[in-house]
């Protein structure tokens, strides 16, 4: 937004803003946020260390008191431009963004190829994760009767498992429309979406399912665009009773910085939390990851394992 760079070289002057919102930095606006997109996480971090008040106080001067900055890696912006550029260039709109957090999720790293997801029968079911497993087997047999469904617990406690689980349900079952996709990977489509022009083809894409499983909800905090777009597609859903599951490592009364409206649909479905694996459960997780890789291991080695190994 010109507005907004306009307004940073008065603050900054043009040699400061040249330095950090040079031709290696865009600034567009969606709905009620400001995104700032580089084309390295390193880059985006320094911006967010030293201009983070700058940029929310300028995009709140322009855009309300409610408004929002968002940061974004975008691979095609370049560190030199390939014309000369001067500051009251608006920023152009290409379609490569792509969120990331300073350290990359597993829902960057791409999955293996020819790696099948995993089933419901493999999931070893124990006191920690029964309600949780019976809750996912019952929105499979009545889906859309209690949506959401959050499955919430910290890393290493099979939410992965279970939503895989489901998807593939539903997949082997047939006859269903289901997309299962992370929080990251819904924010990154949408942005590109955004910038390219194909809302209408992202919205019937995750709109028009029966079953929508999303991952790691906990990475919409602070994307409000995102989050926006999240609670319409959530209620194109609910009008016509399809089914909403999602997983997060923590649960909704921990989850109030996606909003008030995001956390009270959340609320008014389904929740189950897992705990930690016990002895017990951990033992025969251990049994079935050695049969699988056909190893023998003695009972007294995977005991020892079981007890000192909790996740």
């Amino acid at each position: 937004m010109s507005a907004i760079r306009s307004r940073l070289v008065d603050r900054l002057g043009v040699e400061r803003f040249e330095l950090w919102f040079g031709p290696s930095i865009r600034i567009s606006s969606s709905g009620n946020s400001v995104i700032v997109e580089a084309n390295s996480a390193f880059r985006l971090e320094r911006l967010r260390k030293n201009h983070l008040v700058d940029l929310e106080s300028i995009t709140r001067e322009l855009l309300g008191g409610e408004a929002s900055v968002e940061f974004a890696i975008n691979a095609e912006l370049h560190d030199e431009p390939s014309v000369p550029q001067t500051v009251s260039l608006a920023a152009s709109h290409s379609s490569g963004s792509q969120l990331v957090s300073s350290r990359p999720s597993k829902a960057q790293r791409p999955r293996p190829a020819g790696r099948r997801f995993s089933s419901l029968d493999s999931l070893i079911v124990g006191p920690s994760n029964q309600l949780a497993y019976e809750s996912a087997r019952l929105v499979l047999d009545r889906p859309g009767e209690m949506t959401p469904l959050l499955i919430h617990g910290p890393t290493g406690v099979g939410k992965t498992h279970l939503l895989e689980g489901m998807w593939t349900s539903v997949r082997r079952q047939g006859g269903r429309r289901v997309v299962y996709l992370s929080a990251e990977q819904f924010t990154t489509y949408f942005l590109q979406a955004l910038r390219g022009g194909g809302l209408p083809s992202f919205r019937q894409k995750y709109r028009a399912v029966d079953m929508l499983i999303i991952d790691d909800l906990q990475f919409f905090v602070g994307k409000q665009a995102t989050i926006n777009e999240l609670l319409h597609t959530m209620d194109a859903l609910f009008r016509d009773s399809n089914q909403v599951v999602l997983a997060s490592d923590r649960g909704p009364a921990e989850l109030q910085n996606l909003g008030p409206e995001l956390v009270t649909r959340i609320s008014g479905g389904l929740i189950c939390g897992l705990e930690p694996f016990g002895v017990e459960t951990r033992l025969k997780i251990l049994d079935q990851l050695a049969a699988k890789r056909e190893t023998r291991v003695s009972p007294e080695v995977l005991e020892h394992i079981a007890e000192r190994v909790p996740g």
